[in-house]
């Protein structure tokens, strides 16, 4: 949040002017960033953001597991891949990979690319299990365990000032149905908030990893105050982009509900021959979306197993939970700020800051989502953009893969 004028009283003194809102390319120009999950859907997006765009960081890190990991990477940001030149160090093109692990001390890194670390300025991580049915231990070590291991790496760095953990706007879900989920800080979760209380394993998950980066972010009795500027930044459903880089990219990816849902609509009974609730439909026609989103047909073989699909979506079909989202609206300059709400929490777990300064300067960001939608002709273009995009990238059996 930028500071505002009226801040301290040594700062009233200081003419306003100074207190200029910097773009979002002043803010990460020259920077050494590293990203964790940068093979991952976020994560390309980001990559590609930041390598082009107006952004001009420094070096982009990334950690990569796999034996080839730059065939991880979407082949548009093959080009802005730095190669290993003779005596180790890196060609000048500004996405560095490194072949490590994020769960291993210091991401199994030795040599010249653990140094590499030593000159990071700005950790983005986005690296986690996105899939509802895991059971609640792997979820905590796939997102907690490894949500507090990059807070550890923050502390422990020299140079880091800004640490951004990515979440999810869903968390709270644990609330009463009906309930409204603030811009703020999740609450600590009591004794009486059960497992079940949770839609699943991912979002329980992602609720409790929110309190640990508080946890360890907020200052304590004993402890300087931190030098690093900590964010919790929310995502909401994520889908194939709408414009940048352009229209449909990254269609190809299974984690995108809106990848999956387009690949439901031109799934064939063909396909699930032996699902009783499709007998007798024509073999060559689009099974609909309303039927194949049904209980039924989902209950029945060889759909996907019953007790995964009940455990991962019954809690968030049956339950509503509202997301008050004018901060953040009021940020990027979409509403008025006076409508943002002031956020009272219990200075135990932190404050949120209240919208008291100007918006975010988003220059050349498309963060109106209508607005960004009708430029490519409305929400049919779109769709059917990427449906064309999945159909030319796709393996035969994408499809498929999409629905299960």
């Amino acid at each position: 949040m930028v500071r505002s004028p009226s801040a301290t009283s040594d700062e009233a003194s200081i003419p306003a002017t100074l207190y200029v809102v910097p773009t979002i390319p002043q803010v990460l120009d020259g920077q050494t960033i590293l990203i964790t999950g940068g093979a991952g859907f976020v994560g390309t997006a980001l990559l590609y953001r930041l390598v082009a765009s107006d952004i001009k960081p420094k070096r982009v890190y990334t950690v990569i597991r796999g034996g080839n990991p730059i065939s991880r990477l979407p082949v548009d940001l093959h080009p802005f891949v730095a190669t290993r030149l003779d005596d180790g160090s890196f060609s000048d093109a500004p996405i560095v990979i490194l072949a490590g692990d994020c769960f291993l001390p210091d991401f199994g890194l030795t040599g010249r690319d653990a140094r590499c670390l030593k000159e990071v300025e700005i950790v983005i991580h986005t690296a986690g299990d996105t899939r509802f049915t895991l059971p609640l231990s792997q979820a905590m070590h796939a997102i907690a365990d490894l949500g507090v291991a990059m807070c550890q790496f923050t502390i422990a760095s020299l140079r880091v000032r800004t640490h951004i953990h990515l979440s999810t706007t869903f968390t709270g879900w644990y609330q009463e149905n009906g309930a409204v989920v603030l811009e703020e800080l999740v609450p600590e979760l009591d004794q009486s908030v059960q497992a079940q209380d949770h839609a699943n394993t991912y979002l329980h998950a992602k609720s409790i990893t929110e309190g640990l980066v508080n946890a360890i972010a907020r200052p304590q009795a004993g402890r300087p105050k931190s030098k690093i500027n900590w964010r919790v930044v929310r995502l909401a459903t994520v889908g194939p982009a709408v414009a940048f880089p352009y229209p449909g990219y990254g269609a190809g990816s299974p984690s995108s509900p809106v990848c999956s849902a387009i690949a439901a609509e031109v799934v064939t009974s063909a396909n699930y021959c032996l699902n009783s609730e499709l007998d007798g439909m024509d073999p060559r026609a689009p099974i609909p979306m309303a039927l194949l989103d049904s209980l039924d047909c989902k209950l029945a073989e060889p759909y996907v197993p019953a007790k995964n699909l009940l455990r991962a979506y019954s809690p968030m079909i049956c339950k509503v939970v509202k997301f008050d989202n004018s901060r953040t609206l009021a940020l990027l300059g979409l509403a008025p700020v006076s409508k943002a709400p002031r956020y009272n929490v219990d200075p135990f777990y932190g404050l949120t800051v209240p919208v008291s300064d100007g918006c975010i300067d988003t220059t050349g960001f498309e963060v109106d989502l209508q607005k960004s939608v009708d430029a490519v002709g409305g929400w049919k273009v779109y769709l059917q953009t990427v449906r064309d995009r999945m159909e030319v990238m796709a393996e035969p059996a994408s499809a498929d893969a999409h629905v299960d």
